[in-house]
């Protein structure tokens, strides 16, 4: 198994791993930090073994002791440095000596240019979704179709209209099961409730919700995160998460609760809402959030536009962390974040970004505003020192 990791990550970085031998790959750098760490190490030192042409009299002896200095304080459970030692011999081929020996005196070898040409392939999110009906049918929206028919009857209009789904119920008291819409990473779009509720949704988000509300109560389901405008009507306007419910009549506000965050917000504009968890509830006045965290609820004064400007193409940020950035880069862009040390986790940004930049802008800008460093790896990132 040893050996079989070491060839995996160099089928990687030629090109030549297979499908199964990438899952394998993949479920072993996810299984601990300590091999995500060793794996970027690994990857790196091939990058450097390719970009460096240093061809002539290699020193082993000070090679090799570079690596068991670099490597003798890991105690890697699947791969023992021992065997790294001695399988690289094999496998990454005496340049990788001579690139570690360059790369131990020079700060600046890898090519940022490099680097910023991956991230130019990785395009913003867009609008698009799959709507799946109460008997099966799905339909996967991508908003460049007006005013197109998906569903009409005698019963109900669903139609498609520049990024938004419309539903209209042409009768009282239908018996229907919830629709479903998801959302997925690097998508957004709109839907326009049978009571005229709109509601906006962003990328990662499943939303549920009925083609007609009852005459009681209108309830709709969510995963991800939402802004809503509620119609005014009588019958309460509920939004239920894993761990929360938000009741309202008629108002504005959003909501983020994604099923990997470890906190739910309901973020209020306008109205007013009442936020119940399972102990505890809360009333919301405009310019007010709850933060629901380790089983309790807490309300903050904030200024909303930092936390619903997303739907109108925004990314703004008020002192907040890059591990927490990352997410909702990750999210829109559709590209895995990794950390070299939980320091740069803890850096703060406050700004602006409109979200149609392209990433390599966003990252660019962000470098040279907090002097950090990043490497590109297909679909990921590592930030660095």
């Amino acid at each position: 198994m040893e050996a079989q990791i070491i060839q995996y990550i160099t089928e990687k970085f030629n090109g030549s791993i297979s499908k199964e031998n990438l899952d394998i790959l993949h479920n072993w750098i996810s299984a601990s930090e300590e091999n995500k760490q060793f794996y970027w190490k690994t990857f790196k030192e091939l990058r450097y073994s390719k970009d460096v042409k240093l061809l002539g009299t290699i020193n082993k002896k000070k090679a090799w002791a570079l690596i068991d200095r670099k490597t003798k304080n890991s105690n890697s459970r699947i791969i023992r440095i021992n065997s790294f030692i001695k399988y690289a011999a094999v496998i990454v081929i005496p340049l990788l000596l001579a690139s570690i020996i360059y790369y131990s005196t020079q700060k600046n070898l890898f090519s940022d240019s490099s680097s910023i040409a991956l991230l130019e392939k990785i395009q913003p999110g867009s609008d698009k979704a799959t709507l799946t009906l109460d008997n099966g049918q799905q339909f996967n929206l991508d908003g460049n179709i007006e005013n197109k028919i998906l569903i009409k009857n005698n019963d109900i209009e669903i139609k498609d209209s520049s990024n938004i789904i419309i539903y209209r119920s042409k009768k009282k008291n239908l018996n229907y099961k919830d629709n479903h819409i998801h959302v997925p990473i690097g998508g957004e779009y709109k839907v326009t409730l049978s009571d005229g509720t709109k509601v906006w949704l962003n990328s990662d988000t499943k939303f549920d919700f009925p083609v007609q509300f009852s005459e009681t109560k209108r309830i709709v389901k969510l995963n991800g995160e939402a802004y809503f405008e509620v119609t005014k009507d009588a019958k309460p306007f509920i939004v239920e998460t894993e761990k929360l419910h938000i009741k309202v009549l008629g108002t504005s506000f959003n909501v983020s609760a994604y099923h990997n965050d470890d906190h739910i917000t309901t973020t209020l504009v306008s109205g007013k809402v009442n936020v119940v968890s399972h102990n505890d509830n809360v009333i919301l006045e405009p310019g007010f959030q709850s933060v629901f965290k380790q089983d309790s609820l807490s309300v903050h004064k904030v200024d909303t536009k930092f936390f619903i400007d997303w739907k109108n193409g925004i990314f703004r940020f008020d002192n907040i962390r890059l591990q927490d950035l990352a997410t909702k880069l990750s999210r829109w862009y559709n590209i895995d974040f990794f950390f070299d040390n939980d320091t740069l986790k803890e850096i703060r940004f406050s700004g602006t970004i409109n979200k149609d930049n392209p990433l390599s802008t966003i990252i660019e800008t962000l470098k040279q505003t907090n002097y950090f460093n990043y490497e590109v790896n297909e679909n990921s990132i590592l930030i660095t020192n």
